[in-house]
């Protein structure tokens, strides 16, 4: 996920379309599992990347991020 982190700091323009994008292709692909997406979300003390480009990143991450974990609620509900 630092891949995404790096992106957003290069590409500030952009980052914040693209980020969701490329975050749901990986998903889709099963590139990265979603409990990884989630962490990685949850957690920027993890980062390698400068506080403010970790937390831009993860700002720009955050309607994807948002999707992730309610697909992830409803799916558990569904199996209740």
């Amino acid at each position: 996920m630092a891949m995404i982190e790096d992106y957003a700091s290069a590409n500030k323009g952009d980052a914040k379309k693209s980020i969701p994008l490329v975050l749901k292709v990986f998903y889709d692909e099963d590139v990265v599992e979603e409990e990884v997406m989630i962490g990685w979300y949850d957690d920027a003390s993890e980062s390698n990347n400068d506080e403010a480009d970790a937390k831009f990143a993860r700002e720009c991450a955050k309607v994807f991020i948002e999707w992730l974990k309610e697909a992830e609620e409803e799916e558990s509900d569904d199996d209740e």
